[in-house]
């Protein structure tokens, strides 16, 4: 059963990778996109320093509007690579907020990354 539901088909199965947030037995864990490709060593990347407290390091994302032909860089970060430092109290808030509905985000139209970036505040 999905985490999440929504009504974006598109999106539907995306939010089973929040569950990289629950795999405790891990320091860090690099979450990659299954249509991401590494083209060298990952080692870089998974001992990329993160500040104490923080659970995610991404890239910000870059969206473009087709209809008025415009690109630009968004408030959102690309959860298609993400380094995560699991923690199991951060999952179940994460959980915990988006079933009660807490977050100002659009639940039934919304994508995995538009959720998380309402939780941590980007």
């Amino acid at each position: 059963q999905p985490l999440h539901q929504t009504k974006v088909l598109r999106w539907r199965d995306t939010f089973t990778k929040l569950a990289v947030f629950g795999l405790t037995q891990f320091g860090r864990a690099l979450f990659l996109d299954a249509d991401t490709l590494a083209i060298g060593s990952l080692v870089e990347l998974v001992a990329w320093p993160m500040p104490d407290g923080v659970s995610i390091a991404a890239v910000q994302d870059y969206k473009m509007n087709r209809k008025a032909n415009v690109s630009y860089w968004s408030n959102e970060f690309n959860t298609g690579v993400m380094l995560v430092r699991p923690n199991a109290t951060f999952f179940h808030a994460l959980l915990d907020a988006m079933r009660g509905d807490e977050l100002a985000y659009s639940f039934n139209m919304g994508s995995d990354q538009q959720l998380l970036a309402s939780f941590v505040g980007t």
